[in-house]
């Protein structure tokens, strides 16, 4: 049995403390990924049209506003964020030959490298120690903790974005909705990172 204890106040003056740190982290290595023209070159080769210009996949549609032209994301910068980690720890302990105190409050704040992930955690605990005589002695430890949590299945949603065409639109440009799992080859089967990162929270 492992039995984790919490130091009591010494008598005398209130000692406060105060301490805070903040971390910030990014992403290290992407993989490497093909570009919209790219991407139609590869498209070209692996159907059967052998004889077929490669460079002609999108055929003789030259419209520069058409997003089927113009469309080349980069899905991995697109769910990445600069992760931040903040930790606020406050602490006050002190009492008399008597009574013993100690009390602390702590909050951490954790937003994740992957879009969307986020972690927060609340914690306070209070100790006290009463001992009248040499007989009797009465102690109180009291802890709390509350968590939020939005969890990503980052693997998930690294492994559908580096799947996904980088022509393939996010978002319908009729009406803004967030475009769904892509119905038609080269994408067939093949989820909306984004779409997913925005409306999962668990």
């Amino acid at each position: 049995v492992v039995m984790v204890t919490t130091k009591s106040g010494k008598p005398g003056r209130t000692k406060i403390s105060v301490n805070y740190t903040q971390k910030f982290g990014t992403i290290s290595n992407t993989l490497p990924q093909l570009n919209r023209r790219e991407a139609d070159i590869m498209a070209n080769t692996v159907v059967s049209y052998s004889s077929k210009d490669q460079f002609a996949w999108r055929g003789t549609d030259t419209d520069s506003v058409n997003m089927a032209n113009t469309t080349s994301n980069f899905y991995q910068d697109m769910i990445t964020q600069t992760a931040v980690t903040s930790q606020l720890n406050l602490s006050a302990s002190g009492g008399s030959e008597k009574l013993r105190y100690t009390a602390s409050l702590g909050h951490t704040y954790d937003k994740g490298i992957v879009l969307n992930s986020l972690n927060q955690r609340s914690n306070a605990r209070i100790k006290t120690d009463y001992q009248p005589n040499d007989v009797l002695r009465l102690s109180t430890n009291v802890a709390l903790t509350y968590t939020d949590t939005d969890a990503i299945d980052e693997g998930n949603v690294f492994y559908n974005a580096t799947r996904r065409m980088p022509q393939t639109w996010i978002y319908y440009p009729t009406d803004g909705a967030y475009v769904g799992t892509w119905a038609s080859y080269p994408n067939t089967g093949k989820r909306n990172p984004i779409l997913e990162l925005n409306e999962r929270h668990d």
